[in-house]
């Protein structure tokens, strides 16, 4: 079976027999997008051609930077949980002999969040009203934080010329530039949220407080929010 049928056939049953939500099948299709195109690349193009060579390369493709985008443990994470389920799938199925209980999250720093599954990071997105301007913001800063894998420190300081259309620039220490990803999704909501913004603020993020109306947000307004 090709690859590309298998993965249809895999978000079919995410959304008739497990009922999950179009934007969880579509985070899904993301991530698994990106296996194909890789294993495409390396001449497999089969579920039968998925073994521990093919996935252990994939896991250093997603460990290294991808043309100019790096991604976070968290994000590459992200990628091996849809990955994950979708192998779980193929063994259920008696379609792939490789065994999904053999791929193992990144290790992430202590410090971080632990990580969610989809479904709990769906609810959490479904919890914020968008129809106002505080609502949009919030979800679009969400949907960042977990398309980039950005801290919220560099998140706050981001302005809206750091943001071309599917990445962002971030300089470091030493003034060295790094740029992330952007997904398609996250993407359509920052257009919303830039769209709805009447202020001339550099800052992308701004407060609605009356404290502090129209400033660049704070990591502590995030938290209390």
């Amino acid at each position: 079976m090709k690859l590309e049928t298998s993965v249809r056939d895999f978000l079919e049953n995410c959304e008739i027999e497990k009922g999950l939500s179009k934007k969880t099948i579509d985070n899904y299709l993301h991530y698994l997008n990106r296996f194909i195109d890789f294993s495409k690349d390396h001449n497999r193009n089969t579920v039968n051609q998925i073994d521990k060579y093919l996935i252990k390369e994939y896991r250093l493709y997603l460990n290294n930077p991808i043309g100019k985008i790096e991604l976070e443990k968290i994000t590459q994470n992200y990628h091996l949980i849809a990955l994950r389920s979708y192998l779980k799938y193929l063994q259920k199925n008696d379609l792939i002999a490789f065994s999904a209980e053999n791929i193992t999250l990144a290790k992430t720093n202590p410090k971080e969040i632990e990580h969610l599954s989809l479904e709990e990071i769906e609810n959490i997105f479904s919890q914020i009203k968008s129809d106002n301007k505080v609502g949009l913001r919030d979800r679009t800063l969400l949907e960042l934080l977990f398309s980039t894998g950005l801290r919220i420190s560099e998140i706050v300081n981001l302005n809206k010329n750091d943001v071309l259309i599917d990445e962002i620039s971030l300089q470091g220490k030493g003034g060295k530039i790094r740029v992330v990803f952007i997904s398609s999704r996250a993407r359509e909501w920052l257009e919303k949220y830039l769209l709805s913004r009447t202020v001339n603020e550099p800052a992308l993020f701004i407060n609605y407080s009356k404290r502090s109306p129209q400033t660049r947000i704070t990591p502590r307004s995030i938290q209390r929010n």
